[in-house]
């Protein structure tokens, strides 16, 4: 990759670039930033497979602790339980996605 310098105070400044050297200069960077963002894309989809697979163990692991078993967030261990976990159901004819949707109406 050839990088011009940005030293104004050279007494001889550097030649401009051919049309041909710019194009191939951008294929290369366009090349690698194609790769760049196939390494990003491949490390979210990692991530975001181990998240699901986290929440999907935290979601199959009952609550076996004496005390209470607490919750709030879906997103919590035991938050299958919770108003606002997804839960899709009818009543009345009527089809709700969350138990909260239930009690608001």
């Amino acid at each position: 990759m050839r990088i011009r310098p940005d030293d104004t105070t050279s007494a001889t400044p550097s030649p401009p670039m051919s049309p041909a050297s710019v194009l191939d200069e951008m294929a290369s960077l366009s090349h690698e930033l194609a790769s760049r963002t196939a390494q990003v894309e491949s490390r979210r989809r990692e991530q975001v497979e181990a998240r699901e697979s986290q929440q999907q163990e935290n979601e199959e692991a009952p609550c076996t602790n004496p005390r209470p078993c607490l919750f709030w967030k879906h997103t919590d261990k035991n938050g299958y339980l919770s108003n606002w976990a997804r839960s899709t159901f009818e009543l009345d004819g009527r089809v709700f996605t969350r138990a909260e949707q239930l009690l608001w109406s």
